[in-house]
């Protein structure tokens, strides 16, 4: 799928590694999508919501 789509999944902790090496992040909190960013480092705000 990631030859074919380009679609790679991370887990990743600390979210300093995923915005220094992911193109989108999405963070989930209380099982609900918190956060959807795409080509630029998090908020404060954005953070404090993981």
């Amino acid at each position: 799928m990631c030859e074919e789509e380009r679609l790679t999944v991370f887990t990743v902790i600390p979210l300093e590694l995923a915005e220094k090496y992911c193109t989108r992040i999405m963070g989930l909190a209380g099982g609900q999508l918190a956060v959807d960013v795409t080509g630029r480092r998090l908020t404060h705000g954005e953070k404090s919501r993981l």
